[in-house]
Formats: C-alpha cells, sequence, structure tokens
C-alpha cells in the first residue's frame, strides 16, 4: 500500500505540515495545520495555522481560513464542546492556546509561559492530550 495525500497545498506555495485532527460532535473531523509561506522567515513568526474538514477523516477539504497568524505547530483538543487549541506564539515567543466553543468557528486566545524557555528562538512544540478526570487518577 502506497502513502495517500490529504489535500494539495491549498496555499500555492510554501508548505503545510504538522497537523492535528479532531472529531466534532456532528462526527466529522476538523484538522489545523501549519502553513508557511517563505522558507525566508522560517521561525514561528512567519507561520499561520489554517484548518480543513473531512467526513470521515481520510477525505480532506481545505478552508483557507486563517486561525492564527504568526503561529506554528498547532496541536488540538476537544472536551466536551470545547476545543482547547495550542500552538507556537511567534509573537510572545511563548505557548499560545486557543479556546473555542463553537465548533472552531472562533477562538479566544492567550499567551501560556513555560518556565525556563523565554530565551528567543526556545520555542516550546505542544502536544495536548485530555485526561479523564474523574479516572480516579
Amino acid at each position: 500500500s502506497g502513502q495517500t495525500q490529504a489535500f494539495s497545498n491549498p496555499h500555492g506555495q510554501g508548505s503545510i505540515c504538522g497537523p492535528t485532527v479532531i472529531q466534532l460532535s456532528d462526527n466529522t473531523y476538523l484538522m489545523f495545520y501549519k502553513y508557511e509561506a517563505s522558507e525566508e522567515d522560517a521561525s514561528p513568526y512567519g507561520h499561520q495555522v489554517y484548518t480543513a474538514t473531512s467526513p470521515d477523516g481520510l477525505t480532506w477539504t481545505p478552508t483557507l481560513t486563517l486561525v492564527r497568524d504568526h503561529a506554528s505547530v498547532p496541536g488540538a483538543v476537544r472536551i466536551d464542546d470545547t476545543i482547547y487549541l495550542y500552538f507556537v506564539d511567534g509573537e510572545a515567543d511563548s505557548l499560545g492556546v486557543g479556546i473555542s466553543t463553537d465548533e472552531g468557528s472562533s477562538f479566544e486566545f492567550q499567551s501560556v509561559t513555560i518556565p525556563d524557555t523565554q530565551e528567543e528562538g526556545n520555542h516550546v512544540d505542544p502536544n495536548p492530550v485530555a485526561l479523564e478526570s474523574d479516572a480516579g487518577v
């Protein structure tokens, strides 16, 4: 079996990578991915986070919806009806978080400082997971 490409680069240039996928309440899927328009500014400040949608997790349609500018390496989890989107915040040199309560249509953003990572260029790539709070752990 060969590799299957989820979708061609809808931006026409640059590169797309770093996907993270969540399932929405209607059982469709939402992908967040990093777009880098030019290798000339390879820092997170030169990156953007966009979305694509899928009915089955296999076939994808890019929305060309810019979720966050100056952001890189997204990671997302959905807990109940809330989406938590984490990313490298290229403006604040920190970890950024966006919270959505409307299936990803809009987000409220803030920066989160992680101690000992605030030196310029020392970015933290997020990889969130949801833990069950009632597991007694």
